[in-house]
């Protein structure tokens, strides 16, 4: 079942079965609109790149002194769209999750890449260490979510192991994190532990933490890529509305992904209290407070048919992320069900 099918069958469900648990939700935009950042007044004043670049790099507390590595772009999809198109001519080697982002795989094809791809369903499993001679003569890059998707957590201390020895086996390689999960006030440690290599590229946008898609977004690069991908990002900048809204969002409400953080953490709270024990002890990972900020996704380990017959639940298949061989699903806490009712907020903008 892809996602268009999933659609199609979560509204029969829902409408032949009105007293189902809806845990198929998946428009974060729609569930937490009253979050989102307000619109920016755009007015006459310019707003220039090297200055947003530099907000953002306060914000998550990196050195101002590496704005010019951190390239402007309308969002993640947005910039992988320009590595890969460089990375194709560059005859590179490319490696992206097959069950977290299918847009990943299509972005990068149509940017004339065949990517490898590697699951990540029930657990992450990274591609081997070693590499062939083949290998070793072409630049490698591997896709990564920072947190997880769907899984929902952050890299743990053997799996960033892995991933320092994946990128000494060849001097060649790189790690492009896409962190636009994050919402903590800095990227997690396990992020700038590998971004303190000087092989990894970090992908950030506006898209969850302000609830802004497709508008602003920030690749980090080493110092040594910066020229070779300098000049597409230059070539192909947001708009002055796009650049007025990031500031909006930087400058004046850079708490927010923090209190939507909360938010989640409310809901999702919401979502383990309603769900019948069997489906919580088929979680992949522990249903407790300290993995639950920042999350709305759940991995269950249990088909969506039986999730629906038997516990009368409404879950995602876990094919709708690309899975091939898992069987389990995917439980969201985006549904109105799980929202606070009537409770004011005050937001900063």
């Amino acid at each position: 079942m892809n996602f268009t099918e999933f659609q199609d069958w979560r509204a029969t469900c829902l409408q032949q079965s009105p007293g189902v648990l809806d845990c198929g939700e998946t428009n974060l935009y729609r569930s937490l609109a009253d979050w989102r950042v307000k619109p920016a007044d755009i007015g006459e004043e310019r707003r220039y790149r090297c200055d947003l670049s530099r907000l953002w790099l306060a914000r998550f507390g990196w050195r101002e002194d590496r704005s010019r590595q951190a390239m402007v772009s309308r969002g993640v999809r947005h910039a992988l769209g320009l590595i890969f198109r460089q990375l194709a001519a560059d005859s590179a080697k490319l490696w992206v999750p097959q069950d977290v982002y299918p847009v990943y795989l299509s972005v990068a094809e149509a940017h004339g890449l065949n990517p490898a791809t590697y699951p990540t369903l029930p657990k992450l499993a990274l591609p081997p260490l070693g590499c062939s001679a083949d290998e070793v003569e072409q630049d490698e890059y591997l896709l990564i979510c920072a947190p997880l998707k769907p899984l929902g957590r952050h890299l743990t201390p053997v799996e960033c192991a892995h991933l320092l020895q994946w990128l000494r086996a060849s001097p060649r390689r790189r790690l492009l994190l896409d962190c636009v999960y994050d919402l903590g006030a800095t990227l997690h440690e396990s992020t700038r532990a590998l971004e303190a290599t000087g092989r990894v590229v970090i992908l950030h946008s506006l898209t969850k933490g302000w609830l802004w898609p497709e508008t602003f977004g920030i690749a980090l690069f080493p110092e040594d890529l910066q020229a070779r991908f300098e000049m597409a990002f230059r070539n192909d900048p947001p708009s002055q509305a796009q650049l007025a809204q990031a500031r909006a969002c930087l400058s004046d409400a850079a708490q927010r992904p923090e209190e939507i953080a909360c938010a989640l953490k409310d809901r999702a709270e919401r979502l383990v209290q309603r769900l019948p024990s069997a489906v919580l002890e088929a979680g992949v990972l522990p249903w407790n407070a300290s993995t639950m900020g920042g999350r709305y996704m759940f991995v269950v380990s249990m088909p969506a048919s039986t999730l629906l017959q038997a516990h009368g639940v409404l879950g995602i298949p876990a094919s709708v992320f690309g899975s091939s061989g898992w069987q389990g699903s995917i439980l969201t806490s985006l549904a109105g069900t799980f929202n606070a009712s009537h409770t004011e907020h005050t937001h900063v903008a």
